[in-house]
């Protein structure tokens, strides 16, 4: 885990809330819409709130199943990489689900891996990794990337 300092710019004596969110499990039937619309709106009528989240942001392609596609690809790193690119366009998929999250309050300290995460061969990075970034770019605030598990 990456331990990181969070600093309350023009900080005073008063509350700030830490709004969690993860668990998602985009893709999955599981996924709660409803409730997940209501946690948005929570943290869009808070200005004081942080939020971070601990994973787990989609369901796709599981741990248990990961290895075995990947491990097909052991000969052809051009399907591999076409995989990838495939899990990637979910992970935007994703970001545009959490925008509004990122956006809101005094924003989001980051995000963890949970065990649901992707490590994407080809550049070396994890999907979360990616979707910080991906939402760094989409919102225009710094969503750091806070380790493999929490």
């Amino acid at each position: 885990m990456i331990t990181s300092h969070f600093y309350v710019k023009d900080a005073s004596c008063k509350t700030y809330h830490l709004r969690p969110f993860g668990d998602i499990q985009e893709g999955s039937v599981g996924l709660d819409k409803e409730l997940f619309k209501q946690y948005v709106k929570a943290v869009q009528s808070d200005p004081e709130g942080f939020t971070v989240g601990m994973g787990d942001m989609t369901d796709s392609f599981r741990p248990t199943i990961q290895h075995r596609l990947i491990s097909t690809f052991n000969d052809d790193d051009g399907s591999r990489d076409e995989f990838y690119d495939i899990h990637r366009r979910h992970m935007i998929k994703v970001a545009e689900m959490l925008a509004p999250v990122i956006s809101a309050g005094r924003g989001c300290l980051g995000l963890f891996d949970g065990h649901h995460f992707m490590r994407y061969l080809d550049t070396g990075m994890t999907s979360t990794q990616y979707l910080c970034q991906v939402l760094k770019d989409m919102t225009k605030r710094s969503v750091p990337y806070l380790g493999e598990m929490s």
